[in-house]
């Protein structure tokens, strides 16, 4: 009688892979070189840290940590660091620009490191308006509903 013979099946072992970001994704704004403007006037090249950006959004936003941070908020969080008064079209483009490179997409409202995210890699770009004896004013077109609390307000 003859004996059955064997076959041994070999599965290739595949090494996991770490998925990578999209493109549009910063790694790590917070060690991204600054190429804009400096957001502080002192003359000593301040870094602007996480620790800073938080407390002003901690302010901003009327509580300690907040889980999440509204999009007006973000943009009241870096009109408070670039200590304006007021801010233009141009400002609020600047942000769309960070959230989509930060985020992916502008939202409503962003979990808080996502929020902070967005400042820092604004700032890190930031050039001031582009228009000469702009006098253009926040709120404009992308303000809160009427009625509701203006968050550049603090």
């Amino acid at each position: 009688m003859p004996t059955p013979s064997t076959t041994t099946v070999t599965t290739p072992v595949v090494a996991p892979t770490t998925p990578q970001p999209p493109a549009w994704v910063i790694p790590d704004v917070w060690h991204e070189e600054a190429t804009g403007l400096e957001w502080c006037d002192c003359g000593d090249h301040c870094p602007l840290t996480r620790r800073f950006i938080a407390t002003i959004a901690d302010n901003v936003c009327g509580q300690a940590s907040p889980e999440r941070i509204t999009h007006p908020q973000v943009i009241a969080i870096a009109k408070n660091v670039w200590a304006y008064e007021s801010v233009c079209r141009f400002f609020t483009m600047a942000i769309e620009d960070a959230a989509v490179r930060v985020n992916g997409t502008v939202a409503k409202d962003y979990p808080r490191e996502v929020g902070l995210e967005i400042v820092k890699a604004f700032s890190n770009r930031w050039n001031g308006c582009p228009e000469e004896g702009c006098e253009a004013y926040w709120p404009g077109p992308d303000a809160p509903a009427a009625g509701s609390e203006d968050p550049t307000e603090s």
